[in-house]
This record gives C-alpha cells, sequence and structure tokens, in this order.
C-alpha cells in the first residue's frame, strides 16, 4: 500500500475472516514511512461496518522488509508491485496488483487440490503463465489510493477492495473455504 492506513489494512483483515479455516501468515506494508499509525478514520469505518477489528493495526514502511520469501505479494498499484520486487526482493512471479491477481485468476482453471495451501500455489502458478503469456503484459491494473478525496471515494474504495477480497479468496483457496453465512457481511 502507499500509507498501509487504508487499502492494505483493510484487506489484510477481510481475507484472513473471509477465509478463517485457511492457515494464513498476513503482513502488510506501505511505502510511505508512517510507522506506527493508526488506520484512517474511513478505515475504521469501514472495518466496523465488515464487523473486523482494524484497532491494533499500526501502519509499518516497506522500507528495510525482506520479502524473497512471500509465498504472494500484493500491491494496489505499480508502484506498490515495482517497489516490493526491486527493494524488497519479492519473487516477481508471485508479486501482483490486487486487481491484477484477480483477474487472471477468474481466468484460469480451477486448480484440483483439494486442500487450500497447496491449491492456492497451483493457482498462482497458473495465474502467472497466464500473465507471461498475455499479448499486453504491462498492463497492471490498480485500484487508486483514496487519500485526500471526498468521503465518498473511500466508501467506493471500500466496496472495491472488499469486492477484490472475496474473489480473491473464491480464486485462491476456493468457494468452500469463505465466510459460512453469518461472518463477514455482504455489503448493503
Amino acid at each position: 500500500c502507499t500509507g498501509n492506513r487504508f487499502r492494505s489494512p483493510l484487506a489484510q483483515y477481510l481475507t484472513r475472516a473471509l477465509a478463517p479455516d485457511v492457515a494464513l501468515e498476513t503482513s502488510s506494508f506501505g511505502l510511505r514511512d508512517v510507522d506506527g499509525s493508526p488506520v484512517l478514520p474511513e478505515a475504521a469505518t469501514e472495518a466496523q461496518r465488515l464487523r473486523l477489528d482494524v484497532s491494533a493495526h499500526q501502519a509499518r514502511t516497506l522500507a528495510g522488509q525482506r520479502l524473497e520469501d512471500a509465498d504472494l505479494v500484493i500491491g494496489f498499484e505499480r508502484i506498490h508491485v515495482a517497489t516490493a520486487v526491486l527493494d524488497a526482493g519479492a519473487a516477481k512471479a508471485r508479486t501482483f496488483t490486487l486487481p491484477e491477481l484477480v483477474e487472471l485468476l477468474e481466468e484460469i482453471d480451477a486448480p484440483p487440490e483439494t486442500d487450500p495451501i497447496a491449491r492456492a500455489h497451483a493457482a498462482l502458478v497458473r495465474a502467472e503463465w497466464l500473465r507471461s503469456h498475455r499479448p499486453n503484459p504491462s498492463v497492471f491494473p490498480e485500484l487508486g489510493d483514496p487519500w485526500g478525496g471526498p468521503p465518498e471515494i473511500f466508501v467506493e474504495t471500500g466496496a472495491r477492495v472488499e469486492d477484490l477480497c472475496r474473489r480473491l479468496v473464491r480464486g485462491l483457496f476456493g468457494e468452500e473455504a469463505l465466510t459460512p453465512e453469518g461472518g463477514v457481511p455482504e455489503r448493503a
């Protein structure tokens, strides 16, 4: 993320809440050095609507982090992906923008693996193969930062993060991994 105070904390906490039975280890970082800052008030509002507790979140910077061992690195913008690869050592094959990865996962055939982690690994291999064989591989769908925008842009961005995270969990782990009815509420 850029500041690690809106999009990435929502995505991190929401993804874990949507797939509570999958053993996920998640971390989120931002490009700006605002270490220790809480989520933005707009993120707290979106989190409350989604029944997520983000009160313990403190922004962390990507500077000085190493990501070469990460199974998956997700950014929202091209600059996030480039910085993760170039400065933090993330594997290019496992680094995507969130909208890009969701699109790719929806275009591939679902892997046959039943174990959610094995299925996710297989899905990522297929997604990277598809990405590398696209005619215009330099196109990266992005989700812009709402910072500095009007209140409605935060609501729209929160809704987009929610939609993308639901689709991400479905694409990586399968429909059966999604929170059962009554968990994280659908947007009204």
